[in-house]
């Protein structure tokens, strides 16, 4: 099949994969048994570098150059096949790369990886990211690229597939040629209309930003005016009966009046009427919860407990063994927690005021915020980073908080209020208690 392959393809270099192997059949193998007992392999877990090596040895007897995914690194390969890092959960991986004398092209899923869902960070943290902090100066002369990946079964038609490209990939490329000292990501947007529309003249579907204006739930406590931020070249239709906004709904034109609790879906359409991402939004008319009204004695930060939990719902946290309890002073993920991560925060929020209270959540994995038992934010199950928003009615004073994570192999959790722009505004110190 090689054979074919090399006919086919002139290129020098040959992507042989070498990833996500399942072993445990070779072990029940009598055949594999055979081949390890033959070449001296010790083992069922050597016969992937066996046969990496000799796929290997193929392909250079064919004037090819291997590449392979990272799994391939310690496969005791020759210096000149390249390895794709792509598990960024995985540093010792890349490592052992780079000591072993590998080129390395940087691919890593968590940043470069066209796939996977987005949100308004998104595009930021893909420019942000600079893959050469990931190596140690005597071996930045082995990292000969980068490369973003797309995996066609989240985009299954053409539209779908430039909604998960760009303007990522636009992103991606200029972090390639861009020296880490002159990035600039408010550049990079001031810059991104031009190719946009660029785009749309060649007839490219593209993500457009979020509508603007509201959170993922939001509470009322009266008759409200709501005004969207619609994206530049984008046509917002809504709906307020649950169902989905199509080009016969209505178009948003002025600011809409809310009066009571509902849905408001929202959809924005291109200039050939391709539909992007469907995002619904909750209104919840709602009375101010009132403060604890006899205040207990309190010391600063939240009481914080964590379990080793390997699940995928918050709620099912605190049944896991308990690992550790502590105290933090603000929303993170403690340096001396690793492995299977489940982090229960508790304890109180003192408001200056009373209000309409904006949160937030920016997680991977899942998160949630509660507030006097309520959740406020759901940002909840298995997923790459995140943001959710919500708000909630609050007299000043004293409210029971409760914010629980999960997480395994590495993630990574932030949380705060939001102002009415949508900027992030931290917790500050004299806020928490327990």
């Amino acid at each position: 099949m090689l054979g074919e392959v090399f006919a086919l393809f002139p290129s020098a270099y040959v992507h042989i994969g070498g990833d996500e192997v399942e072993r445990t059949a070779w072990e029940h193998c009598p055949k594999c048994t055979e081949r390890v007992r033959r070449n001296g392999l010790g083992g069922a877990e050597n016969l992937q570098a066996w046969f990496t090596r000799e796929m290997e040895k193929y392909c250079r007897e064919n004037s090819k150059v291997v590449v392979g995914w990272d799994e391939i690194a310690s496969d005791g390969l020759s210096e000149e096949s390249v390895v794709m890092w792509w598990r960024n959960w995985s540093p010792s991986s890349l490592k052992t790369a780079l000591e072993e004398g590998h080129p390395v092209v940087m691919s890593p899923s968590e940043y470069y990886y066209l796939a996977d869902d987005q949100d308004n960070n998104t595009l930021a943290k893909v420019y942000e990211y600079e893959p050469g902090s990931e190596v140690s100066l005597p071996y930045s002369g082995k990292v000969i690229g980068i490369q973003g990946n797309l995996w066609s079964e989240k985009a299954a038609t053409v539209e779908r597939v430039g909604e998960r490209m760009f303007p990522r990939l636009l992103a991606i490329a200029e972090s390639a040629w861009t020296q880490p000292e002159k990035k600039d990501f408010d550049g990079f947007v001031s810059r991104l209309p031009l190719h946009l529309r660029k785009l749309d003249e060649a007839g490219w579907s593209y993500r457009f930003p979020d509508v603007g204006g509201v959170y993922d739930r939001n509470v009322i406590t009266g008759e409200t005016t709501v005004t969207l931020e619609v994206p530049e070249n984008a046509v917002l239709h809504y709906t307020l009966d649950g169902t989905v906004p199509e080009l016969s709904s209505p178009v948003y034109e002025a600011p809409l009046v809310i009066k009571d609790s509902c849905e408001l879906r929202l959809r924005c359409y291109n200039s050939r009427g391709v539909p992007g991402e469907l995002r619904k939004v909750v209104f919840l008319r709602r009375d101010y919860l009132p403060a604890i009204q006899s205040e207990p004695v309190l010391s600063d930060g939240l009481l914080a407990r964590w379990y080793d939990f390997a699940g995928s719902s918050c709620e099912d946290i605190d049944k896991a063994p308990l690992n550790d309890s502590f105290v933090c002073r603000n929303i993170c993920i403690p340096d001396n927690v690793s492995g299977n991560i489940g982090l229960v925060f508790d304890g109180y929020i003192h408001l200056p005021s009373d209000g309409v209270y904006a949160f937030y959540t920016y997680s991977d994995d899942g998160s949630g915020l509660w507030i006097d038992g309520e959740l406020v934010v759901d940002n909840d199950g298995l997923h790459s980073r995140e943001e959710k928003t919500g708000s909630i009615a609050l007299r000043k004073g004293l409210h029971k908080f409760s914010l629980r994570y999960f997480d395994s192999n590495g993630g990574i959790l932030e949380a705060g209020m939001t102002d009415d722009e949508g900027r992030h505004i931290p917790f500050s110190e004299e806020m928490l208690k327990h």
